[in-house]
């Protein structure tokens, strides 16, 4: 449905945003091992496309859901501190959500904190020891 509102207006940022946390929730299911590969980068580049049309409306859009599909994109865009900023609200808002201490694991790695990206990696595994997801991003 998604697709087709964005064949009607490839426009919307929020219909891209939207669309990124669909395919960012697939991967959260593990849905066979191929599953970050193949909706990982369709992540990327929706979550993109929604910054570049409306950056304003992107950050709002995203600002009150705990799932950080989303806000994932901070990583990518360089904006490192912002997306560990980002990566610790959610886990405070859903404390249960594995998917929130994985980026925010990633987030940490890329920053150089290796030490605190173990201790959210285990909080993930911790909290879903089955998540495709954490566990081939704990083996990098």
């Amino acid at each position: 449905m998604l697709q087709q509102s964005l064949k009607l207006n490839e426009k919307s940022a929020e219909a891209h945003s939207l669309l990124a946390d669909l395919y960012g929730r697939k991967i959260s299911f593990g849905i066979g091992m191929f599953a970050g590969p193949k909706y990982g980068p369709k992540v990327q580049a929706e979550n993109r496309r929604a910054f570049e049309l409306d950056c304003e409306q992107f950050r709002r859009f995203r600002q009150p859901w705990p799932t950080v599909s989303g806000v994932a994109e901070n990583v990518w865009l360089a904006d490192v501190d912002k997306a560990i900023a980002d990566f610790r609200k959610a886990t405070q808002l859903d404390p249960k959500s594995d998917e929130n201490f994985v980026w925010l694991a990633l987030a940490l790695r890329k920053k150089g904190d290796n030490a605190s990206a173990d201790q959210a990696m285990g909080e993930a595994l911790r909290l879903s020891p089955r998540n495709a997801f954490a566990s081939q991003a704990a083996k990098k």
